[in-house]
């Protein structure tokens, strides 16, 4: 899955490409997660207890990642019967060059090619790189009623283990056809 990414501002460097992370880079990704998650400690919130790890990853549909050796990755799974974003992920001195934009994209091109009408995700309401990129990038949030099972549970776990009280959290969605949504 070939991405858009794009070089940045005032370089020459050469455009990342999305693609399919291979077996031998599955381990690499918890250091990208934990690296992409000092973010939160800017803001108060953290440090985050990195939740990627070989059994989720393995269990993925999709695990799309930029650069190589990886400096982003998107986790896509089933939820509910539909395409659930993971995780998303970009080392800072990677970010603000649109790798996020198009490892979800990739991602959102994943699920649709699985036959998904949507993806989800749950995220933190507030921060600017999580909700607002969300609702950017065609996401909004989900209605208590589209809440399946799965998801729902997600959302309560998030309660339970304490991460929700580090702040608002939120379940987005995403229609991946025309009219749905």
């Amino acid at each position: 899955m070939a991405g858009s990414g794009t070089a940045p501002s005032g370089r020459d460097a050469p455009a990342l490409v999305v693609r399919a992370a291979t077996p031998q880079e599955l381990p690499s990704l918890v250091d990208v997660e934990r690296a992409a998650d000092q973010r939160f400690d800017a803001l108060g919130i953290g440090p985050l207890e990195a939740g990627t790890n070989l059994d989720n990853l393995s269990r993925a549909i999709a695990v799309l990642v930029v650069g190589n050796p990886p400096v982003g990755f998107c986790a896509l799974e089933e939820l509910d019967g539909q395409g659930h974003v993971e995780g998303l992920y970009v080392i800072p001195e990677s970010g603000r060059r649109g790798l996020g934009r198009d490892l979800l994209e990739a991602a959102c091109e994943a699920a649709r090619a699985e036959g998904f009408t949507r993806v989800t995700l749950v995220t933190f309401a507030d921060v600017p790189f999580n909700a607002p990129f969300y609702l950017r990038a065609s996401f909004r949030v989900a209605r208590d009623d589209e809440l399946g099972d799965e998801l729902r549970a997600i959302v309560e776990g998030e309660v339970a283990s304490g991460l929700a009280a580090l702040g608002r959290r939120v379940a987005l969605v995403r229609a991946l056809s025309p009219g749905e949504g």
